[in-house]
């Protein structure tokens, strides 16, 4: 089975370069012939400030020509705690599933189970927190083969006893200690995540954790570390029998494109450093 995976769209009506992007990804899932695509969040540039978002990134994503399956990200339904960004909505919850399905999902692919968690709950500590929580230890407790994982934030930097970090990169620590506990005894394989916009790969107990690049811009330097490689692109995973590859893919003519050249999409740059 081939999967595309993408993610960080930041789709927009007045995104367009974000939109051509997306368009240039569409044209290589077409070429590649995938079976499925999985999208790992942040499909709006900000719907969890304008609403009218999400039905204009369904209408882009419905080019696909595959199915798809999506979690949210910060930038669809808020950040757990606030901080500088929108707190966590759960009326923008309700539009990212009227818009993309469920939030969170299983599918069973030949030998392999495919989990996507919803991040943006974690941390919130909100009843949906917990009941999402029961869920993954149900779905875990019911996998037989090898098991992915999908979701916007990166589960952690080294390890999941990291200690709390002042980002939002992250999930939660509170949390990350849940997540290992629900998953405890899977056979996990693989943990795909966006959110951050550099593709990075890590083996931590015998675990890969992927981060892949969005399709829609890169974060400068100024504003961002570079902890991975800033390049936008897609990446391809392939599951046969109860192995796997994941590669990263550049469509031809996707563009690197800075997020500061873009404050017409995002105000809130204006007068950053």
């Amino acid at each position: 089975m081939r999967i595309a995976i993408i993610s960080d769209t930041h789709l927009a009506a007045q995104a367009a370069d974000f939109r051509q992007n997306l368009r240039e990804a569409v044209a290589w899932i077409a070429a590649a012939g995938v079976d499925l695509v999985i999208h790992l969040g942040d499909v709006t540039a900000n719907g969890v400030i304008h609403a009218a978002q999400f039905a204009a990134a369904a209408a882009a994503l419905g080019e696909l020509g595959a199915p798809l399956l999506a979690v949210p990200g910060n930038h669809d339904i808020g950040e757990p705690g606030g901080g500088h960004e929108p707190p966590f909505s759960p009326e923008r919850l309700k539009h990212f599933r009227a818009a993309f399905g469920a939030d969170r999902w299983m599918r069973d692919c030949g030998a392999w189970t495919l989990i996507g968690v919803n991040a943006q709950l974690l941390g919130t500590g909100a009843d949906a927190e917990a009941e999402q929580l029961d869920w993954l230890r149900r779905t875990a407790r019911s996998a037989r083969g090898p098991v992915a994982l999908f979701l916007h934030k990166p589960w952690f930097d080294t390890g999941p006893t990291d200690p709390s970090f002042p980002t939002a990169r992250y999930v939660p620590a509170p949390s990350r200690a849940a997540m290992s506990e629900a998953l405890a005894g899977v056979d996990l394989r693989l943990v795909a995540s966006g959110h951050v916009h550099q593709f990075r790969r890590r083996i931590i107990d015998g675990v890969e954790h992927a981060w892949i690049g969005s399709t829609a811009f890169v974060i400068p330097e100024r504003w961002q570390a570079t902890i991975g490689r800033k390049e936008t692109g897609v990446a391809l995973l392939t599951l046969e029998g109860d192995s796997f590859s994941l590669e990263d893919a550049r469509p031809a003519r996707m563009r690197d494109l800075d997020l500061a050249d873009y404050a017409d999409v995002y105000p809130e740059l204006l007068g950053r450093d």
